[in-house]
């Protein structure tokens, strides 16, 4: 509620920096939807998918691994058969930075020749990192509060453009303001390696436990 009345005072900012992003929770879900895009079916099938060749190699940063559990006992929205018809089993598709699975459904299998995944994805959580969201933000010299984002998916190379919504200006290890038009723009393979800090804090939603995500070296531009 506080957020939604300090939204009708946003700015906007001129000029173009390179800085820190902190991804909120709520945000973090459209962002893995994006990681996961591209290890399911029609990118694996196609040949274009970022992370094609890239099974048992470190994708990200160590810090981050992203599970999928249907079945977890914490969650109210999990699942026990998949889309395919199989028993829904729980998975780890990042540990420590390194791809152990795609996502696969059974007709992505059979075309690529590749394991099927042992569950339909969603049910997402992320390990809880060493940093308390106070620590994070203090520790920002000038970047973005990042709690929605809108713009398309990212290319076939894994570069994405997208304007910040519901947002905060940090500067200094303080928030100081809402913005407004203001766009971010990077590269998802160097999203997932510039990984600077993930919080202790995690917010349970239900369908998935997720942290706050702190990035390095964003683009980060206004008017």
């Amino acid at each position: 509620m506080n957020q939604s009345t300090e939204q009708v005072h946003s700015r906007e900012f001129q000029g173009k920096f390179n800085g820190d992003i902190i991804i909120t929770p709520d945000c973090l879900g459209s962002v893995i939807q994006m990681i996961t895009s591209y290890l399911s079916d029609y990118p694996m099938i196609k040949g274009t998918s970022i992370f094609q060749n890239s099974l048992g190699a470190e994708i990200a940063d160590p810090q981050l691994t992203l599970h999928s559990r249907p079945l977890a006992g914490e969650l109210a929205e999990g699942y026990f058969i998949t889309a395919d018809g199989f028993a829904a089993e729980n998975s780890t598709i990042i540990s420590e930075g390194v791809l152990k699975s795609f996502q696969l459904s059974l007709y992505g299998a059979n075309k690529t020749g590749k394991t099927r995944a042992v569950n339909s994805g969603g049910a997402y959580m992320i390990d809880p990192g060493e940093y308390t969201l106070d620590d994070m933000k203090g520790s920002v010299d000038k970047g973005i509060l990042l709690c929605r984002f809108a713009g398309g998916m990212p290319s076939e190379s894994g570069d994405f453009s997208a304007v910040a919504k519901n947002s905060y200006y940090i500067e200094n290890g303080k928030i100081m303001y809402p913005v407004k038009k203001i766009m971010i723009s990077g590269n998802l393979l160097s999203l997932l390696k510039n990984i600077k800090r993930i919080s202790s804090e995690r917010v349970n939603f239900g369908d998935a436990v997720l942290p706050w995500i702190q990035v390095e070296d964003m683009t980060i531009f206004g008017k």
